[in-house]
């Protein structure tokens, strides 16, 4: 067992100087770009690093992924669209409007979700469902549910059977 470990623990210590310290070179480069800003006269040939983190940490940001993040406020559903769940918008806020089971984000279901955003969220009426519509629908549906509503429309009739 000792034999094994001291193998594997001498394949690391390889890895470690072979592979990984050779990588270890940013922490050089942002020391670097500190002795560089700090000497008063710079070399014309010299690239200046003043863009480069001083602490030797790289930060990364696709633009284009941040642009998709933050535009219309993660937008899921808008008119026109095709979905299951739009389904499930549809029949959960019918009490708005009223709407028809369909898979298919309507003018109608447009209208009910401009009416959901006016009267429950109290918010602009953008009639696209986002993050915030999906939170606040579940968040309607804890505060009224529909079973409620259901055992009170159930008829209180008698159970008597009808003889033929």
């Amino acid at each position: 067992m000792n034999e094994a470990h001291e193998h594997i623990k001498t394949n690391w210590q390889l890895e470690k100087e072979k592979r990984i310290k050779p990588s270890l070179w940013w922490k050089e480069v942002a020391e670097a770009q500190t002795a560089n800003s700090n000497q008063s006269s710079v070399n014309a040939n010299t690239p200046i690093l003043s863009n480069l983190s001083m602490d030797g940490k790289a930060w990364f940001i696709h633009p284009v992924a941040m642009m998709n993040y933050f535009s219309e406020k993660n937008l899921l559903f808008k008119k026109g669209d095709k979905h299951e769940i739009i389904r499930e918008i549809n029949i959960r806020l019918a009490g708005f409007g009223g709407n028809v089971p369909t898979d298919e984000f309507t003018d109608r279901t447009e209208n009910m979700i401009k009416q959901f955003q006016r009267d429950y969220m109290k918010t602009d009426e953008t009639g696209v469902v986002d993050l915030e519509v999906i939170k606040a629908i579940d968040e309607f549906q804890e505060e009224y549910p529909i079973e409620t509503y259901f055992a009170q429309a159930k008829c209180k009739c008698s159970t008597l059977k009808l003889v033929a």
